[in-house]
């Protein structure tokens, strides 16, 4: 087995840590921590702990490529990637074309990667279930002789100015039909920005609900009369019929001028020569394959920290220490530090974990 590897670079963890010691009473100051050189600041107590070290180990999924080149069907590439990696490689967005690009591979090279496919369903882009009882969630108004062009890139739907439907790349720019909906009413609102139906999409969840989904031919009617009479507007159905091997949701493509273009030939390969752009190629051909492998770094970070709280709890108590190990741990969850994150107090040579610093002087 002939193999060529590359990591993606992490970022650093940043950790902010707030968090009021056991036995604090309400109105009480609190400590807040920052991890990355900042130090931690306090307001001046009556009673102050200096803890030696706790020690936070966290982790977060990386990817390592694998460039296999002894060559295999696509189907017999996934399954040996499936064995002896994670999987066929995806390639979510334009940082994994350069690293695969930058990884000094032959141009000539055409390895298989992940995507396939599949022939894929329509669906509307909200989800809730409930909104599309009984059987709104069926409702179509196609244009005669569409969706006709479903193999390829036309997966996404837009309302033509006759009010019927018909399906176009999701890369052309077109004004979105957005719908704001409140309990079992809706109001779809028209904007007057020109988007490919991805930004569409976001544009629409981050200030309304969703691209608008029509539940019936009243609904159709309002969005008719709603939006000017000559444009087409986009609506929320789309077709994901590409499909990644390890069940990626990205909706980064990356094709080749004049691809995918052969509704036999429904696996993808890259190509070295033109930029890793993608073609469609015939699943049988025996080809060099990418797989990649998930594994999970681990980062170790040593903090010092003061704790300030009832005199009469004893730190060193292994159910305060615990207690305190715990709301740490709950801090950080709600800072939204994701991965595994797993704490632990480091003793001093004489087996304690606190130590009792003396009250300043106060001027």
């Amino acid at each position: 087995m002939t193999e060529f590897r590359d990591k993606r670079l992490l970022p650093k963890i940043q950790m902010v840590l707030t968090f009021c010691m056991f036995g604090l009473k309400p109105g009480d100051k609190y400590l807040q921590i920052q991890t990355e050189g900042e130090r931690g600041t306090m307001e001046r107590f009556l009673l102050i702990f200096a803890a030696s070290a706790l020690s936070v180990v966290s982790s977060r999924p990386a990817r390592q490529y694998h460039v296999i080149l002894d060559p295999k069907n696509w189907t017999e590439a996934q399954r040996y990637c499936r064995e002896k990696f994670t999987d066929l490689a995806s390639v979510d967005n334009t940082d994994d074309v350069d690293i695969l690009m930058n990884m000094g591979l032959p141009t000539t090279l055409e390895p298989w990667i992940g995507l396939y496919y599949d022939g894929g369903t329509w669906q509307w882009s909200m989800t809730d279930k409930d909104f599309f009882k009984p059987d709104g969630a069926n409702y179509r108004n196609w244009n005669p002789g569409e969706p006709s062009s479903g193999w390829n890139n036309a997966q996404c739907v837009y309302m033509k100015v006759t009010g019927l439907w018909d399906d176009s790349s999701c890369e052309w720019p077109r004004k979105p039909m957005c719908s704001d909906v409140r309990g079992s009413n809706v109001t779809f609102v028209h904007i007057d920005t020109s988007m490919t139906w991805p930004a569409a999409q976001k544009y629409c969840r981050e200030h309304y609900t969703d691209l608008a989904s029509v539940r019936s031919s009243a609904e159709n009617q309002k969005i008719m009369d709603l939006k000017p009479a000559e444009e087409d507007v986009w609506l929320g159905l789309s077709k994901t019929s590409w499909t990644w091997s390890n069940g990626s949701t990205t909706t980064f493509h990356y094709w080749n001028d004049g691809e995918p273009n052969d509704q036999i030939a429904v696996c993808v390969m890259m190509l070295f020569k033109n930029l890793g752009k993608w073609v469609d190629s015939k699943c049988g051909q025996l080809r060099p394959f990418i797989c990649y492998e998930e594994f999970l770094p681990v980062f170790k970070q040593i903090l010092r920290l003061k704790l300030v709280g009832n005199p009469s709890l004893d730190p060193n108590d292994p159910d305060v220490s615990a207690a305190l190990q715990q709301q740490l741990l709950q801090k950080l969850k709600d800072q939204n530090v994701n991965g595994n994150v797993n704490l632990n107090w480091m003793e001093l040579a004489d087996g304690k974990i606190f130590h009792q610093i003396e009250e300043e002087n106060q001027t």
